[in-house]
């Protein structure tokens, strides 16, 4: 007895020296900014506490909340006399995004000198501002060359360009970039000319600086290798071969499985003029990395059958692909389902023999899924029935394909391409409405979703219009609208609105002002703004005010218990991945990560979503992408970036964060300031690289 209270001793002094103890100001900020409050002015007067910490978290909080109400005491915040906070300021005034906030960020640079800071308004510049900023910044590194990171002026560039705004000088800077002796300078560079691209002014100089990116080509840096493989991808020049094959030599010697992905998409887009290009696949397809191989076979799916057919290699790249659909491949799950849809775009008559696998138990549902998608490469009538035969599959998933997959056949119906008969034709239609309200009336927030986003399609509404169809689908919508109860269905209900939207009856119109008074915000908007369009009339008037729940002391408590630095130990059928917690961050985010732990949620699941060169995803009960915890977070942004190895929150909107997350194979700068990052890997990022569709988590369990 003595021994275990000893324990029980050592435990509790361990608890409360590691604890971390927060603030009731602190809490305050937190919890407004949980709540998306301004506290009738308190979080703004934090701005100016004499705490530095708490000025801090309170500009950290705007940049959440995105008021544009703040934008001129976070512009007074620019000039704290804390780096930190100057910071944090720079960074809300880019998440609010506004001419008024255009203007601090400028007015700022001239005043600042501190580099981190600088590098803040950068990024803030790129993410927000408007065009005639982007040649402000161009002149930058000239105004203050020892204070401003090139690099980051690179980054700001690819920022703009993620948004469209990009110009020939813009280019011509990334161009002059390539050759900074910095290796995160080139890397920069290129990463922005590919955001820029496709650019025929790219395409020229290009040509224009041919033998230099050669030399990129032989760069010792993957991740150069990569940008500038990606950047011929999207390139149109006539010397982007040329160089595309001097940079497969290099890979040859370093293989490098994220160069050789992009290698394998630059392909595609060159096909036209490379005699050897099937060739070149023979070759990928035969590699051991699987990201490489699924690449391959989704770059092949994209490729014209004439171009293939005519090709000598045809007959060996159709056997293997064959051999990686077949049972004996020994392939993973992912590269035989990517191989079924590349044989039903190039060889259909050798994707019948798969055609039983859908009446077999044996074969998984993702499989399953892939037959069909496989199925519709074609688009005949007997391909198209055997997509309304499986529209209601006793698979969720099965179904949901067949109703994403049959969209492309109802509008070749609609434009007549499909040469149906009238009477045909309504039966077709009767078909496709009666399906529809069984597989509404399962209420399945996936099924819904899909259903709707097809009717979404004008061309498909109107052909059922035509044909005096509309009120039976119009009420199958509204009903399960209404069934739809669970805070994440938000992305289900927001499709049903904008199918209502373009059906675009007298009926919709009142249904939706009762919309307006949904619980979920979000979908309140959408239903003000569909009624807007339909209408003309404003009615965010008649919007509700809503009031998100206080955090409780338990949860208070359980975020203080949290380490600063926690790991956690994620096993995976392929290996163990550890990640380190960033609480400092994230706190809402780790704290319900740590709740979900502790009832062993994750345990058993799966990886559903997997994009090669750029992130691995899993977390969902469901399994497919649809699946939530039954509640909705808030998304929580911060100074933290997105680099190889971030974990991040998945979600269907601003403030949908629920259960499923994600893990970087690269740097993703499109995603900063968009998405909660709540973790970093520390250990086992290869285990992360090799994870594919349908590879499970064992367990994941904090380390004591």
């Amino acid at each position: 007895m003595r021994k275990i209270l000893c324990l029980a001793l050592i435990v509790g002094v361990y608890s409360i020296q590691f604890a971390q103890v927060i603030s009731p100001k602190e809490r305050e900020i937190l919890q407004l900014q949980d709540q998306r409050s301004l506290g009738d002015g308190k979080l703004v007067s934090y701005l100016r506490d004499s705490d530095e910490r708490l000025r801090y978290r309170a500009a950290i909080a705007l940049a959440n909340i995105q008021n544009p109400a703040t934008i001129e005491a976070l512009t007074i915040s620019m000039k704290d006399h804390s780096t930190k906070v100057r910071e944090a300021a720079a960074f809300a005034l880019g998440q609010i995004g506004s001419q008024q906030a255009d203007e601090a960020l400028l007015s700022a640079v001239s005043n600042e000198e501190d580099a981190m800071v600088l590098s803040r308004i950068l990024e803030a510049i790129g993410k927000s501002s408007s065009s005639r900023s982007l040649d402000s910044v161009l002149n930058l590194d000239a105004m203050k060359p020892r204070l401003f990171p090139v690099e980051d002026i690179a980054l700001c560039i690819a920022r703009f360009a993620i948004r469209q705004i990009k110009t020939e000088r813009s280019i011509v800077k990334c161009f002059d970039l390539t050759e900074n002796k910095s290796p995160e300078v080139r890397s920069a560079a290129l990463f922005a000319l590919w955001r820029s691209a496709p650019h025929e002014f790219i395409d020229l100089e290009i040509s224009k600086e041919k033998d230099r990116l050669i030399q990129l080509a032989k760069d010792s840096d993957p991740m150069i290798r990569m940008h500038l493989a990606t950047l011929l991808s999207r390139s149109k020049s006539k010397d982007a071969l040329e160089i595309l094959d001097a940079l497969e030599q290099t890979e040859q010697k370093t293989n490098d499985w994220h160069v050789w992905v992009q290698i394998v998409r630059a392909r595609t887009s060159l096909a036209v003029t490379d005699t050897n290009v099937f060739m070149k696949y023979s070759q990928y397809l035969g590699m051991k990395n699987d990201q490489v191989k699924i690449s391959a076979l989704q770059a092949l799916a994209t490729m014209p059958s004439k171009l293939m057919s005519q090709s000598v290699e045809v007959d060996s790249i159709r056997q293997m692909i064959c051999r990686y659909a077949g049972v004996q491949s020994g392939e993973n799950e992912t590269v035989r389902g990517e191989a079924l849809v590349t044989l039903g775009k190039h060889f259909p008559d050798e994707l019948n023999q798969f055609h039983s696998w859908i009446a077999d138990t044996q074969v998984t549902s993702r499989l399953k899924a892939k037959l069909l998608e496989g199925i519709a490469q074609q688009i005949t009538r007997e391909h198209l029935n055997i997509l309304l035969a499986h529209l209601n599959h006793k698979s969720v998933r099965v179904a949901m394909a067949a109703w994403d997959f049959v969209k492309p056949m109802l509008i070749s119906v609609a434009n007549k391409s499909l040469a149906f008969d009238s009477t045909a034709e309504i039966n077709l239609l009767h078909n496709v409405f009666e399906n529809a309200s069984i597989a509404l009336a399962k209420r399945d927030i996936g099924l819904t979703t899909v259903i709707a986003n097809l009717f979404v399609d004008t061309l498909v509404w109107k052909n059922n219009k035509d044909h005096g169809l509309n009120d039976k689908i119009i009420g199958a919508f509204m009903m399960a609208f209404d069934s739809l109860k669970n805070p994440g269905d938000t992305e289900a209900k927001k499709s049903i609105i904008q199918a209502l939207e373009v059906m675009d009856t007298l009926r919709s119109v009142p249904f939706l002002e009762n919309v307006l008074s949904d619980p979920n915000p979000a979908v309140a908007a959408e239903a003000a703004a569909s009624l807007h369009r339909m209408t003309g009339r404003n009615y965010s008037a008649r919007l509700a005010q809503y009031t998100i729940p206080k955090r409780t002391e338990e949860d208070w408590n359980l975020l203080e218990s949290i380490l600063p630095d926690q790991k956690v130990r994620i096993t995976t059928n392929k290996g163990v991945i550890i990640i380190e917690l960033m609480k400092e961050h994230a706190p809402f985010t780790v704290l319900n990560f740590v709740k979900l732990i502790k009832n062993n949620f994750y345990d058993g699941l799966c990886f559903h979503r997997v994009v090669p060169d750029f992130v691995v995803q899993g977390g969902d009960p469901r399994g497919d992408g649809w699946g939530g915890p039954g509640y909705t977070m808030r998304t929580e942004v911060s100074l933290v970036n997105y680099k190889r190895g971030s974990c991040g929150m998945a979600r269907a909107g601003k403030d949908t964060e629920g259960c499923q997350f994600f893990i970087t194979h690269i740097s993703t700068p499109h995603l900063d300031g968009r998405y909660t990052i709540f973790a970093k890997v520390v250990e086992g990022m290869e285990v992360a690289d090799s994870l594919q569709i349908g590879d499970t988590i064992q367990s994941v369990r904090i380390i004591r």
